[in-house]
């Protein structure tokens, strides 16, 4: 399947749940109508957004919630009641933009900026003197600060949640946006024209580095490309990376009736890498391949 290109979109409702139509391109044949079910806002917006670089004026609208606060009573409220205003309203307005967009960073110094005047005067358009510095504000109350969220910490930690579901989930999204993103379960190198590939294509390599593959069935891990032991294979042997593209076997098709089986090559090549993949047990039944997060990385 090659690369597609989103040549219209449609939004339909149907008993309440949310479908998008995608007219998809692949080279000179016929447009495929995809039917997309959408969950939630965000994944909207994924599909909406496919194609297109982003700029800064699209996100502009957003600050709408500058003028939110400047409608609030500010100066009636104590710091800790502006500080609840901030983190119950504020935070939950930008959270399905930050799910799929990297945000400017010239409009995340704006944001707070107008959080800092609105937390500490009252009025976003007032400032005043800041004795505390932001990223004490932002520390945890237990920390003494106060419990602030900082605007470019979640969209940078909402992006990479995006991230981990992009090789693990099997929802029509997440296939999609492998095959127009991934090549190999890796970031495809060259230029992309898309709105949200740029803000999650630098974060894909810190999920490959801090996730490894732990062995069900076999069928997602492929055998040489993947880290589903210490290191990806093809790494472990130094092999070019022109032939990375050609080793696309998995580990399902080096296992027989429940039994690792390598070819001898591979055992005659390595004996200690060897002995370590058939110290790796094979569960009983189809359970799936499970991606997991290596907090000793």
């Amino acid at each position: 399947m090659g690369s597609f290109q989103v040549s219209s979109s449609m939004l339909k409702r149907v008993n309440s749940t949310l479908y998008m139509f995608l007219c998809l391109e692949e080279g000179p044949s016929l447009p495929l109508l995809v039917s997309v079910k959408v969950v939630s806002l965000s994944l909207t917006l994924v599909f909406s957004s496919l194609k297109g670089s982003l700029k800064s004026f699209t996100l502009s609208p957003s600050l709408k919630i500058i003028t939110k606060m400047g409608t609030w009573k500010g100066k009636l409220l104590s710091i800790m009641g502006r500080v609840q205003l901030v983190n119950a309203i504020i935070s939950s307005m930008l959270v399905f933009s930050f799910h799929v967009y990297k945000w400017p960073a010239s409009l995340l110094s704006s944001l707070v900026k107008h959080i800092q005047n609105f937390i500490w005067s009252g009025d976003v358009s007032q400032r005043k003197i800041c004795t505390v510095a932001w990223k004490d504000m932002c520390r945890p109350y237990k920390e003494g600060g106060l419990s602030v969220k900082d605007p470019g910490l979640v969209n940078k930690s909402s992006l990479l949640y995006l991230c981990w579901q992009l090789p693990t989930s099997n929802e029509q999204w997440a296939r999609l946006c492998r095959v127009r993103f991934l090549k190999q379960g890796k970031a495809k190198m060259y230029h992309i024209r898309s709105s949200i590939w740029p803000g999650l294509k630098h974060l894909v390599s810190i999920i490959q580095q801090k996730a490894t593959w732990r062995v069900g069935n076999g069928e997602n891990i492929l055998f040489w490309t993947d880290n589903w032991i210490d290191i990806p294979i093809v790494d472990h042997w130094q092999l070019p990376e022109s032939m990375h593209k050609h080793l696309t076997m998995t580990v399902f098709d080096y296992i027989v009736d429940g039994v690792w089986s390598l070819p001898e090559y591979f055992i005659q090549k390595d004996a200690t890498l060897t002995e370590k993949i058939l110290q790796i047990p094979i569960p009983k039944g189809h359970l799936p391949d499970t991606f997991n997060w290596n907090d000793s990385g």
